[in-house]
């Protein structure tokens, strides 16, 4: 087996760095005894500005160099391009369910006497699921005067309501009723990412520039052939990006949903998309201030009649968008609007799964191999000249 070290002219790049080491691999029959197959092999390191929408090197392939130092021109010299489109991670994701923007508290005020929340005929109603039943704990609660607080000269606070002055009348109970707002977000748990890409690699006659092989690489595409030249094309792996994607696994993304024609839904993605803790979510609706509240924490608050109206309905997505627009106009960074750890998309694979795509910054390098046999190119040997340009 005598080794050859392969030389090459490099041109122009655009957006891409290229290291590589090649050789061409020939065997002699007086040396093996057997006959085998000779094949070049180019082993190239690309490395992408993954700012750039995509880049490129060509390369031009017309001498070998041989250990011994002895010089061989190539029978068929050839030209090669190699583009890198830009790199993105794809995390995958699952919807979860939806959760309402801002759920608020309609306070009807009433009477000691007509001041209704048992089961029958509640002050503040019931809301019906869309199959028309019931749904459990809608009908709100009542919070009233007693009879000691309306006669006493000491004030007492009945949740946004002061007992006293003698009042029985309208004003001594009021009816607390949850209701929800008509903007509803799509909640989606953020799984494992993936780096994706594509590499694309165009080889050609040098001097007729008759295109004799096209082969693709990628995530999906660890290896491709090109039967015109019989070159095969390997993804060998990739080196650590220096700016990593940020790790989202303990954040929901909110994406706001319903009603279409709403001026939230409308919106760029990226005034409205928010990146929200998993601890900031109820997802049974049973736990007070989280998004996703629901009829029955509301309900059933404990001490509700001597707290503040809306004491159960903080912290919801309004509120976290309205105080990130406030902090962006003061020129500070914002907390919760994704846009903030980078530029996000959604897109549906070809198994129709969701995904979150992020634009990578930085760079990140993709170690590739090609193979082409050695009698598509073929050697002259011994040529007796030293020059190299490159």
């Amino acid at each position: 087996m005598i080794k050859l070290i392969l030389c090459c002219l490099f041109f122009g790049v655009v957006g891409l760095t290229l290291t590589s080491s090649s050789k061409l691999e020939l065997c002699s029959v007086f040396e093996s005894g057997i006959s085998c197959q000779s094949k070049l092999v180019l082993s190239i390191a690309l490395t992408g500005n993954t700012m750039s929408d995509s880049g490129y090197y060509s390369l031009s392939f017309n001498t070998v160099k041989a250990s011994n130092g002895d010089i061989y021109a190539l029978k068929k010299p050839l030209k090669m391009f190699v583009e890198k489109s830009h790199v993105t991670t794809r995390y995958n994701v699952r919807y979860v369910q939806d959760f309402n923007y801002s759920p608020k508290e309609l306070i009807i005020e009433s009477t000691i006497i007509g001041c209704e929340d048992g089961t029958s005929n509640p002050t503040c109603g019931w809301q019906y699921d869309s199959r028309g039943n019931r749904i459990p704990s809608s009908h709100g609660y009542c919070c009233s005067c007693t009879l000691g607080e309306i006669f006493s000269f000491d004030t007492v606070y009945r949740r946004g309501k002061n007992c006293g002055e003698f009042n029985v009348g309208k004003g001594s109970a009021t009816a607390h009723c949850f209701r929800f707002d008509e903007l509803w977000y799509s909640g989606y748990e953020i799984l494992d990412k993936s780096l994706h890409y594509s590499i694309k690699i165009t080889i050609y006659e040098d001097e007729s520039n008759t295109l004799v092989g096209q082969l693709r690489l990628g995530n999906t595409n660890l290896i491709d052939t090109s039967p015109e030249i019989g070159a095969v094309a390997k993804l060998i792996g990739d080196y650590y990006p220096t700016v990593p994607a940020p790790e989202l696994g303990h954040l929901y993304l909110m994406v706001p949903r319903y009603p279409p024609t709403h001026i939230m839904v409308n919106k760029p993605s990226r005034e409205t998309w928010m990146l929200v803790s998993h601890s900031q979510v109820t997802l049974n609706g049973l736990e007070c201030n989280k998004i996703g509240v629901g009829y029955q924490a509301f309900r059933e608050e404990s001490g509700k009649c001597h707290l503040d109206p809306g004491s159960c309905l903080k912290n919801q997505l309004k509120e976290l968008y309205l105080r990130d627009v406030e902090l962006e106009a003061q020129g500070k960074t914002p907390i919760y609007l994704a846009k903030v750890r980078g530029n996000f998309a959604m897109g549906t694979d070809t198994d129709r799964s969701l995904y979150l795509e992020y634009k990578m910054t930085g760079q990140q390098t993709t170690q590739i191999v090609i193979e082409i046999p050695g009698d598509k190119v073929g050697v002259y040997t011994n040529v007796y000249f030293t020059t190299l340009t490159q």
